[in-house]
C-alpha cells in the first residue's frame, strides 16, 4: 500500500473508531545505517538514512481526559486516564512515555484519541520503535502547537527508551527518523551531537535488505552488556592513566593497557575506535563513488561486529559469506543491534532479483529457513499532515 493511501486509510479507521476525524497524522520513517554500528552510545560517528518505510500516528483531541490509543499491527489498545497514566503491554510505555514527558514538560494536561498503523517490520533492525517515538513526540507537540528543536525532541525520544522501556539506548535511530533528507546521508558526530549532510554521489548500485528471519531476541540483554563492557574499559583506561578518558582519545597505545587486564573490554572498544574510522573512510569513498570500497568497509565493519564486539551469528554470518562469491556483489555487513535481523549489502543496479535468488536458494538449504529481500528507497524524515 502506498504511503498516500495509508494516510487515507489511518484517517478512515480514526474517524470510525473515535467518532472524530485526526487533527494530524505524523509519518516517521525507519532507517538503514550504511556504517557505524554501536558507535552510538560509545560517543562516535555514525552515517543513518531514513528508508521509504513509516510509523504513521494519527492525533486527535477529547474532552473526556482519557488517553486512548489503537495499534493496528498489535491489534491492541489503550486507555486510562490521563490523570493516572499506567501502562500494561509492552507497546504501552512508548504511548506513556511520549504523553508524559511531554505533558510535565509543556504543562499540558488534555485528554488525546491516537491510532497507530506501521509498514515497518518490526524486530528487523529497521528502528520500527525509534520511529513510533518520533511520530509520537512530533505528533502531540504539533496538536498543542508547542515548537521545539530537533535536539530536544530526539532528547525525549531517549528517554522514552531509557525511562519507560528500559533499554539505554544511544540517538542514531531516532536521529536518522527526525533528521534524514531523502538525497542526503546524515553523518552524525555523538560525541559533539553534531551532524552534517553527506551529498549521495554513488550511482549503478542498490542496497539491499536481506531479512535473515532470525528474531533479535539477545539483542536488549546483549545490547546492555556492550554498553557495560565500552564504560568499563574506559573507566580502566582512566583509571590506569590517572585521568578522564573518552573514546576520542583512545589510542593504540591506551588500548593495549587492557589487552592483558580485560582481553573482552578491549576487544569492544578496538571495536569502536576501528568503526569510527571507517566512517570517516566511508565519507571518502562516497565522495569519489568508489564501490568497490565502500563494499572492503561494509564488509571490514561486518567481520569487526563478528570477532570483536561479537553481535552476529552463524546464520547471518553465512548469508556474508555465500555473498562474496558474486562479482556484482560490492560487500554487505550485519545492521542494528544484532543477534539476528538483516544484512545492509551494496549490490550493483539490475542484479537485485539475481541476488535474492541465489541467497534464497543456498539459505533454504543450509538453515531451512526462508530468507527475504527489501530494495530500499531514502526518504525525508518526519513529516507533519495537517
Amino acid at each position: 500500500m502506498k504511503k498516500s493511501d495509508i494516510i487515507i486509510k489511518i484517517k478512515d479507521d480514526h474517524l470510525d473508531r473515535y467518532g472524530t476525524s485526526p487533527e494530524l497524522v505524523a509519518v516517521a520513517p525507519g532507517r538503514v545505517n550504511i556504517i557505524g554500528e554501536h558507535t552510538d552510545y560509545n560517543d562516535g560517528f555514525a552515517m543513518p538514512i531514513a528508508i521509504n518505510k513509516y510509523v504513521f500516528v494519527s492525533i486527535s483531541l477529547n474532552s473526556d481526559y482519557t488517553l486512548n490509543a489503537y495499534s493496528d499491527e498489535m491489534k491492541s489498545k489503550i486507555s486510562v486516564s490521563i490523570n493516572d497514566i499506567t501502562a500494561s503491554e509492552s507497546w504501552h510505555q512508548y504511548i506513556i512515555g511520549a504523553v508524559n514527558e511531554i505533558f510535565k514538560n509543556y504543562s499540558i494536561h488534555h485528554g488525546i484519541d491516537i491510532s497507530i498503523y506501521s509498514n515497518l517490520l518490526v524486530g528487523k533492525g529497521i528502528s520500527s520503535s525509534a520511529a513510533l517515538e518520533v511520530a509520537l513526540v512530533n505528533g502531540i507537540l504539533n496538536l498543542f502547537n508547542v515548537n521545539e528543536t530537533d535536539e530536544k525532541i530526539i532528547e525525549i525520544c531517549q528517554k522514552i527508551d531509557h525511562e519507560y522501556v528500559g533499554i539505554k539506548s544511544g540517538i542514531l535511530d531516532q536521529s536518522a527518523s527526525q533528521l534524514s533528507k531523502k538525497n542526503k546521508i546524515l553523518k552524525i558526530d555523538f560525541s559533539k551531537k553534531s551532524f552534517i549532510y553527506i551529498d549521495l554521489n554513488f550511482s549503478d548500485c542498490s542496497w539491499v535488505l536481506i531479512d535473515s528471519s532470525i528474531k533479535r531476541e539477545l539483542a536488549s540483554s546483549k545490547y546492555h552488556e556492550r554498553v557495560q563492557e565500552c564504560n568499563k574499559g574506559l573507566s580502566l583506561i582512566s583509571k590506569f592513566l590517572g585521568e578522564k578518558i573518552h573514546f576520542g582519545d583512545i589510542s593504540a597505545d591506551k588500548l593495549s593497557i587492557l589487552t592483558d587486564s580485560d582481553p573482552i573490554s578491549s576487544n569492544r572498544i578496538q571495536h569502536v575506535i576501528e568503526e569510527n574510522q571507517r566512517v570517516i573512510d566511508m565519507e571518502l569513498a562516497i565522495g569519489g563513488n568508489n564501490l568497490k570500497k565502500m563494499g572492503e568497509l561494509l564488509i571490514s565493519s561486518h567481520n569487526s561486529l563478528k570477532d570483536l564486539y561479537e553481535v552476529s551469528c552463524k546464520e547471518i554470518d553465512y548469508l556474508i559469506s555465500i555473498s562474496s562469491d558474486l562479482e556484482y556483489w560490492y560487500g554487505g555487513r550485519i545492521m542494528g543491534g544484532g543477534f539476528g535481523g538483516n544484512t545492509i549489502n551494496l549490490v550493483k543496479r539490475g542484479k537485485e532479483d539475481e541476488y535474492f535468488k541465489f541467497i534464497k536458494e543456498r539459505y533454504k538449504n543450509k538453515f531451512n529457513l526462508k530468507a527475504n529481500m527489501y530494495n530500499i528507497e531514502f526518504s525525508n524524515g518526519v513529516e507533519i499532515i495537517r
